[in-house]
């Protein structure tokens, strides 16, 4: 499992959900490697800057399709 955690003002999910979304699927051959050998799951949690609060979780669903 990795967890991505982002504080920030206005953090905007689309975004995030992009960034995330490249590190797996393009920027990291370490992440693309083990994921074909293992499921990697991944989270990720949007932190207020100023009250340092969770406004919003979810998890990264990759748009890739495997084929039989």
């Amino acid at each position: 499992m990795i967890e991505y955690s982002v504080t920030g003002k206005n953090v905007d999910e689309a975004a995030l959900l992009r960034a995330i979304e490249l590190s797996a699927e393009k920027y990291c051959p370490a992440q693309a490697m083990l994921s074909k050998a293992f499921p990697i799951q991944m989270t990720y949690k949007i932190f207020d800057e100023d009250k340092k609060t969770l406004i919003k979780q979810g998890t990264y669903v990759s748009r890739q399709i495997e084929l039989a």
